[in-house]
């Protein structure tokens, strides 16, 4: 096995690396304010939209890229160590043997308490406290150094998930941010953190919560904690063919906007959308179209998020990267080449 010391280096980039995809290097969300002053350009956007709505044809299409391997992520059932480990362990495995692949998987806990101690797992319910959520987290990114063996250069992106259904807030996504550090720096004091990245995660849905609620949630999360948050969530209710400067154009009265904001916007913010249904492909291709036209610049998605072998009535992985990839690199102005494939699965 390879020295330890040789994985001792720094963690890998948070906020100032996230959009640097593909090689290139793009502007900080903070440091592009000069996109946004762009005065000439509102301008003649405003009477384009002035009825709130634009249709834009594709521009010429781009080749699409090979779709990589797919990490597993993993609702959380039980409160349960010893899995962490394990499955931990089996995704390092995995990494180094597949030429030092890096790996992006997200721990989903459930939605935050009301009193703000802990979640309710997915599925059933069950109470887990904060710190338990950080041990499984701990010892899920233990097992995955562990079992890299003598592959000292993959990285793992383990993010730490809750969702909106429940409560939601500027509490809770302090609350949330705060819990994401203290495992990120148990990470950085076990000497993990040259190949485990600490990152946050929430399951956005415009169903689930107020628009207003989600804000206050991300932008609180954005000022507790230096590490990214993964948006991996839906688009409910959001336009397939068209993008739209008007509000209420999603569901629950959230509007393009408002999911660009949460997924993008936000300085921690990171999307890793669901792709269960060709209809949401359509929904998060009009999206990244809205950022491109409004917001100065594309969105750059990790990938997409699929549940083919929970639901068999889903796209498949392959179906969800095939489907995503093609909408978005069929036209120039939102082509991409996205580094990860997720799919979630029950432990």
């Amino acid at each position: 096995m390879a020295a330890r010391s040789a994985r001792l280096g720094p963690p890998r980039p948070t906020r100032q690396g996230r959009r640097q995809h593909a090689g290139a290097a793009l502007p900080h969300a903070r440091a592009a304010a000069g996109r946004h002053r762009d005065w000439a350009l509102r301008t003649i956007l405003s009477a384009l939209v002035a009825v709130g709505l634009i249709l834009v044809p594709a521009s010429p299409s781009a080749a699409t890229p090979p779709k990589p391997p797919t990490d597993w992520s993993w609702y959380a059932l039980s409160y349960s160590p010893s899995w962490a480990y394990n499955t931990g362990c089996s995704q390092g495995e995995y990494d180094a043997s597949h030429n030092s692949a890096d790996s992006v998987v997200v721990l989903d806990f459930g939605g935050q308490t009301s009193g703000n101690t802990g979640t309710y797992l997915p599925k059933n319910g069950t109470y887990i406290t904060y710190a338990q959520a950080e041990s499984m987290t701990e010892q899920f990114a233990r097992g995955y150094y562990v079992c890299t063996g003598s592959d000292t250069t993959s990285i793992l992106y383990l993010s730490m998930g809750t969702n909106n259904y429940r409560y939601l807030g500027s509490s809770y996504g302090t609350a949330w941010g705060n819990v994401v550090d203290a495992t990120a720096a148990w990470v950085i004091g076990q000497h993990l953190a040259g190949q485990v990245a600490l990152w946050g995660a929430n399951d956005i849905e415009p169903m689930w919560s107020s628009w207003s609620e989600a804000f206050a949630w991300a932008s609180a999360y954005d000022a507790a904690s230096p590490s990214l948050y993964i948006d991996f969530g839906s688009a409910d209710g959001c336009p397939q063919t068209y993008y739209s400067s008007a509000g209420n154009t999603c569901a629950n009265g959230w509007d393009q906007h408002a999911e660009w904001w949460v997924g993008w916007g936000v300085s921690a913010a990171v999307p890793l959308p669901q792709i269960y249904y060709v209809s949401q492909s359509n929904q998060w291709y009009w999206i990244c179209k809205y950022a491109v036209a409004l917001r100065g610049s594309k969105i750059f998605y990790k990938g997409p998020l699929d549940e083919g072998t929970l639901a068999p009535t889903t796209l498949s992985a392959t179906q969800s990267w095939t489907t995503f990839s093609d909408r978005l690199n069929n036209d120039s102005a939102t082509s991409q080449s996205m580094p990860y494939s997720a799919e979630m699965h029950d432990f």
